[in-house]
């Protein structure tokens, strides 16, 4: 991949599709968890947004990833995947 910083609207779509391929097999078991997503693959589960966010944070040096619910109406939040409430410090 070729992410410099931040994730082009291809590479957005392609994660969002390769997430909404694999939902349903998800939706089984992983029910409520977060996937990270990153090269068009799902790269691992989460219990938290907050959680997924620092592994792809720390993993993924150039901040090219997304993070997508695992829910029946997956929803597409384009750039802001990244927009994310961690409460107060």
């Amino acid at each position: 991949m070729t992410c410099q910083q931040y994730l082009t609207d291809d590479e957005l779509d392609r994660n969002y599709d390769a997430f909404k391929a694999v939902l349903p097999k998800l939706l089984q078991r992983n029910r409520g968890r977060f996937a990270i997503v990153r090269d068009g693959e799902v790269k691992d589960l989460f219990d938290t947004s907050r959680d997924a966010f620092i592994f792809g944070w720390r993993q993924f040096k150039d901040d090219c990833f997304s993070i997508q619910e695992i829910t029946d109406e997956p929803v597409y939040l384009g750039i802001f995947s990244h927009a994310l409430d961690f409460g107060k410090p």
